[in-house]
């Protein structure tokens, strides 16, 4: 256990949980998985907003009132990755107040699981440093994670329409293309992390033991849906970012209220829930991604598992001139 920083435990008296809606998480107790009694969650919400009493007043307290029921596996799940430092926080002296319980992994990734998903609308509550919550050792490990540099799987679907910008047709979207990589931010993992992945889906490819089992192994691997990528003609892009200080405004740990934290997956901390390091990285135009191929601060590679024999191909920044015209 670290010397400095403490870990929180609930004292309270209140059973149960309150009937508060989002964006009220203050004004209730939120059960406590170790003693069954309240913890408020308070400083860290935001006042409700007009969209919060519309849901409230259209049926959103039920399902609020379900949310609040789930805390006990919601700590469970940050418990896997976390261990006994769920509770850690550094939050101590005139701040050490009943916010100090929100500053935590556990009451960080609570707030995730109770807030709006980011690609809907704006997150609607306010995310505590993960500082606040993470040991200095900590921190450094994850800064030292990713010097030598990251990267993403992305689909074949996703990569095509980043590389379509906003006004053109987009692929499989009525909506059009990305536009570029992202929105505000990329989520990002390690190189070793990412090498691990790619050669054991190659394994699976070449056993044959099932049927799309390189992708169906990459979905296991990062908590996909299965057969989630089945329908891209079993293509993988894999982006690999360099000079993630100058290049790509460094890599951070999430916060929670990031485009692209999935509300029922994400955990706070800078780890997935497989307990992978995780990192967030600036977002880029189409235009920019280009040029970051041009100049070798982004490499993409093409991973094709149609056929007997892993094809391979890194694309250049006219290749990704190249679109193709129908999903398949």
């Amino acid at each position: 256990m670290p010397k400095k920083g403490s870990r929180i435990r609930s004292e309270g008296q209140d059973k149960g949980p309150s009937e508060n809606p989002p964006g009220q998480v203050s004004n209730g107790p939120v059960p406590s998985p170790e003693t069954g009694k309240g913890a408020s969650l308070e400083s860290a919400a935001v006042e409700p907003s007009p969209r919060d009493a519309r849901v409230h007043s259209e049926g959103g307290a039920a399902a609020w009132g379900k949310a609040r029921k789930r805390v006990s596996q919601v700590r469970s799940e940050v418990d896997d990755v976390h261990g006994n430092l769920s509770l850690y926080t550094n939050v101590k002296g005139e701040r050490e107040r009943a916010d100090s319980q929100v500053r935590t992994r556990f009451g960080a990734t609570l707030l995730r699981r109770a807030d709006v998903n980011p690609w809907d609308e704006e997150a609607q509550r306010v995310y505590p440093d993960p500082t606040d919550y993470l040991t200095s050792d900590e921190v450094t490990a994850h800064k030292k994670a990713f010097e030598g540099g990251a990267h993403a799987m992305i689909s074949d679907w996703a990569h095509e329409n980043a590389i379509r910008s906003k006004g053109e047709a987009g692929y499989d979207r009525p909506s059009g293309g990305f536009g570029g990589l992202g929105a505000g931010s990329n989520f990002v993992g390690t190189i070793p992390e990412a090498d691990g992945a790619m050669e054991k889906a190659i394994t699976a490819h070449n056993t044959g033991a099932q049927e799309h089992a390189a992708t169906r192994s990459l979905e296991e691997t990062y908590a996909l849906n299965q057969d989630q990528w089945k329908s891209d003609d079993e293509q993988i892009y894999r982006y690999t970012f360099h000079n993630l200080d100058k290049e790509w405004g460094g890599a951070r740990i999430p916060r929670g209220d990031e485009f692209g934290a999935d509300r029922n997956k994400w955990i706070a901390g800078g780890k997935t829930g497989s307990g992978a390091m995780e990192a967030t990285i600036d977002s880029v135009t189409t235009e920019q991604m280009k040029d970051k191929v041009q100049r070798g601060q982004l490499n993409v590679d093409q991973y094709d598992f149609a056929a007997a024999e892993v094809g391979t191909k890194q694309l250049t920044a006219e290749d990704l001139n190249r679109k193709k015209e129908k999903r398949s």
